[in-house]
């Protein structure tokens, strides 16, 4: 029999601890995310509401969890910017969104290569 999984921090090549950036509007939503990626061994750079993360310039960690549920125009033009932002860095993103909204953020995650979960 395996034991226990070991849940220590997610690091680097160098050894330096991976960062995530998480950008929700649900509270309980974004709560969990932050946990589950502390949880994991993550260091939370940024923890925000999408409005929060699209009126500045957020940093972005090695790994960048979305959940987007509601599409509108400055929802979308945030989801291109960070499209564009995660591509040129390298980060990994994952974008957690309904069906009824999938085409359209679909349309806007063509650099970074990102994971989009549907639910």
């Amino acid at each position: 029999m395996r034991g226990d999984f070991s849940y220590s921090q997610v690091q680097d090549g160098a050894g330096l601890q991976l960062g995530v950036t998480i950008i929700a509007d649900g509270d309980a939503v974004r709560e969990k995310m932050r946990e589950d990626a502390a949880t994991a061994g993550f260091r939370v750079l940024d923890c925000c509401e999408l409005d929060e993360f699209a009126s500045g310039i957020g940093p972005l960690g090695d790994l960048i969890l979305v959940d987007c549920h509601a599409v509108d125009a400055q929802t979308l033009a945030m989801l291109s910017r960070l499209d564009m932002r995660a591509g040129k860095s390298g980060a990994q993103v994952i974008v957690s969104t309904s069906l009824d909204t999938l085409d359209a953020v679909f349309g806007c995650l063509s650099m970074s290569g990102a994971e989009i979960l549907v639910s």
